[in-house]
């Protein structure tokens, strides 16, 4: 893939300004040695394409009295020993953080 594909391709994903601000800060952080994930065996983030994925969890909407699909804007994937913790990591509107553990 060449190198302008690959941006076209990341352009088409991440498009609002929250997001690349984050992503930005991501790799800030990541460079500090003691981070929060050096504390796990492994793990992996993604972005959710909202033109091709249907990644939602349901929620009641007391504003419109419906149930609502929550989409988050990235999703991690953290492996530590026996637990697996998934993240899902909300950008736009919501400023909400939610943790399932398994």
């Amino acid at each position: 893939m060449a190198e302008q594909e690959k941006i076209d391709f990341i352009k088409h994903i991440i498009k609002h300004k929250s997001e690349i601000n984050f992503i930005n800060e991501l790799d800030d952080y990541l460079k500090n040695k003691n981070n929060f994930f050096t504390k796990f065996d492994w793990w992996f983030f993604s972005k959710v394409d909202e033109t091709l994925d249907e990644v939602y969890i349901p929620y009641y909407n007391p504003k419109t009295n419906k149930i609502d699909k929550f989409k988050p804007d990235f999703i991690f994937w953290l492996k530590r020993v026996i637990i697996t913790q998934y993240y899902l990591l909300i950008q736009k509107e919501l400023s909400i953080q939610m943790l399932i553990e398994k």
